[in-house]
């Protein structure tokens, strides 16, 4: 053994006695120093150039070629392929503006720099003159008028970094398909009373009559009893309801046949639908000391507004009817033959006492009132004497969503005057 070296000891070196006869096998050494017994131990790894290395620690028989700093390969103890380490120049950094080692582009990419940008990674870099797109590497941005959502618009031509902003319905301009500004259209039922509409549904109470959000009175605070059929409301219940209640602001009670003269007690008006067929009634609600309003013909002589008989009836396959009083509140400004009905339907007449004021007549016919009404103490139909305001409409079937505004107008202004606010 060496001195201080080989068994339990260090790797014997060249340092080592080469007289020691403890490495004279070589036995204890990571090369025999030979038939001397010295023990030249030389390795790859102990930072000096020996062996037959030709340079330090790399080439000849023994070591790993030497690293060259132009073989493109991270190789030697290069810090990335042919820079850095003992050998090669020092790395250049990835902002020197060159296009050097690994890089894919100048100062990007590769295997230090980050990522090149492209014209698809959600950043306006390289130039762009917006998010991926402008420049002169780029394709040409989208214009803001091709109907088409593209670029980062974040609606159809509008949004995003190179269009305006998007319309809102809270942008005080009146844009989209609104009927007013900020309301109506894709704003839902937005518009109050006086601003513009398209329909209905446009309308925070649910009427649009002649293009604006309107009823010809307010009702609110004031109670209407409704009179149906049958409580599970059909279409056309339910639309008269509505217009009671959200359009003219009525607090609506429905009740069906079974109501008696004491459900009108505290009413400002009372409804009889024409789901209420004759006999269901019968003469209950006659003496009621409250305005009331119906469109059932076939109710108008049990309740004294029209002759029996041939006194009412129903005329088919209307759609307009005649103004003959325009000046009364209920003709609500209409004249001539105003459209009722956007398809042909029914219309409920009567032919109503001296009493009574005729605001419409079935078209074309001079003896069918379609719209009357008598004031209280007038002379109802036999000579009995209105206790409160009777108002006869002529829906009859027409509350089924083909009404006109105009329709919609003369029916609500009867309920308006029916219950004494008009």
């Amino acid at each position: 053994m060496g001195i201080d070296c080989g068994g339990s000891c260090q790797v014997c070196d060249e340092t080592v006695a080469a007289g020691d006869a403890g490495c004279a096998d070589g036995s204890n050494c990571s090369q025999d120093a030979g038939d001397g017994g010295g023990s030249g131990i030389d390795t790859c790894v102990d930072g000096m150039q020996n062996q037959d290395e030709t340079a330090i620690d790399c080439g000849g028989s023994v070591c790993d070629a030497c690293s060259n700093c132009t073989d493109g390969i991270l190789n030697g103890d290069e810090t990335a392929p042919d820079c850095g380490g003992s050998v090669c120049d020092a790395c250049p950094g990835c902002a020197d503006g060159i296009l050097n080692r690994d890089e894919a582009a100048t100062d990007c990419g590769g295997t230090l720099c980050a990522a090149c940008p492209t014209c698809t990674d959600g950043s306006q870099n390289q130039g762009e003159t917006a998010i991926d797109c402008g420049g002169a590497v780029c394709g040409a941005c989208p214009a803001c008028s091709d109907s088409t959502q593209n670029h980062d618009e974040t609606g159809v031509d509008c949004g995003g970094t190179v269009c305006g902003a998007c319309p809102t319905c809270s942008d005080s301009t009146q844009n989209q398909d609104e009927t007013d500004t900020d309301c109506g259209g894709v704003c839902g039922a937005t518009c109050l009373e006086g601003e513009d509409c398209s329909i209905d549904a446009d309308c925070v109470n649910g009427v649009c009559a002649t293009g604006v959000c309107t009823v010809p009175c307010s009702g609110v605070g004031l109670q209407a009893l409704l009179v149906v059929g049958d409580l599970s409301l059909s279409a056309g219940d339910a639309e008269a309801e509505r217009l009671l209640s959200t359009g003219i602001g009525f607090d609506v009670t429905v009740l069906d046949t079974t109501a008696t003269t004491s459900d009108a007690a505290g009413m400002e008006l009372v409804v009889i639908s024409a789901s209420v067929v004759s006999g269901d009634v019968s003469s209950e609600f006659t003496g009621i000391g409250v305005g009331l309003a119906t469109w059932e013909a076939y109710l108008f002589d049990e309740l004294l507004i029209a002759g029996p008989g041939a006194g009412h009836g129903r005329a088919f396959d209307q759609t307009s009817v005649d103004i003959v009083t325009p000046a009364h509140p209920m003709a609500v400004g209409l004249s001539g033959a105003p459209v009722i009905y956007s398809t042909p339907t029914i219309v409920s007449w009567g032919v109503p006492s001296s009493g009574a004021v005729v605001i419409a007549r079935v078209a074309g016919d001079p003896t069918q009132a379609a719209v009357f009404a008598y004031e209280t103490g007038s002379s109802l139909v036999g000579g009995t004497l209105a206790p409160a305001r009777r108002v006869g409409l002529y829906p009859e079937d027409g509350f089924t969503g083909n009404a006109t505004d105009a329709g919609d107008r003369l029916v609500l202004a009867g309920f308006c005057w029916a219950a004494g606010q008009l």
